[in-house]
């Protein structure tokens, strides 16, 4: 049961961090985009003010990371949703499992009651703050449309805002699926046998 617990509490202080990495990476890319300038001679080898384009990658990056450690957590959910204890066994002898387990049937209640989903939030802030890195890159392009490599931060605006839409709708498959499948019963109920906690 600790082990469980443990690997919650890391899956949620990973994603916690990577959030933070990702403003701080895209802070510090947008800070080398606007504050280093070009040679005098114009010789650049590398446009330094491309860095802006990695910006949507780097978000994209992140997005992904954090949506699997959502995955993770929605998996000891269910997990614990599938318990039941064997007949000679009654949950006053497992009150932990059987907290843990009432917790995550209150989780799911307020998930499916889209008026008081307090799970969404990290999710539109994923997707959000990367559609808006996104388009402050397309913006940018708008200023530089004379230059023959701003075509760079167009693509990379559009491919980010593409990421951001497509990583945010097939993470909301996987927990509609997982959901699915745990309301049809594809997943088999784990029998805890008494002998064996």
């Amino acid at each position: 049961m600790q082990d469980f617990r443990q690997e919650i509490r890391d899956a949620q202080a990973v994603r916690s961090d990577l959030l933070k990495w990702k403003l701080i990476i895209s802070a510090a890319l947008g800070a080398v985009g606007l504050g280093l300038e070009s040679s005098k001679d114009g010789n650049d080898i590398f446009p330094v003010d491309l860095a802006f384009c990695l910006i949507p990658f780097v978000c994209a990056y992140v997005d992904l990371l954090c949506y699997q450690m959502n995955l993770r957590m929605f998996v000891i959910n269910i997990f614990f949703k599938r318990l039941e204890l064997d007949s000679n066994d009654t949950w006053k002898n497992h009150k932990d499992i059987y907290l843990f387990k009432k917790y995550e049937q209150t989780c799911d209640e307020v998930r499916k009651d889209k008026k008081i989903n307090a799970f969404i939030l990290d999710s539109w802030a994923l997707t959000w703050s990367s559609l808006f890195l996104s388009i402050l890159v397309i913006i940018i392009y708008w200023f530089q449309k004379d230059r023959p490599e701003a075509i760079w931060f167009l693509f990379a605006g559009v491919v980010g805002i593409l990421m951001a839409l497509i990583t945010g709708a097939v993470y909301k498959s996987k927990v509609n699926n997982l959901q699915k499948g745990l309301q049809e019963g594809i997943f088999d109920k784990i029998i805890l046998p008494a002998d064996e906690i």
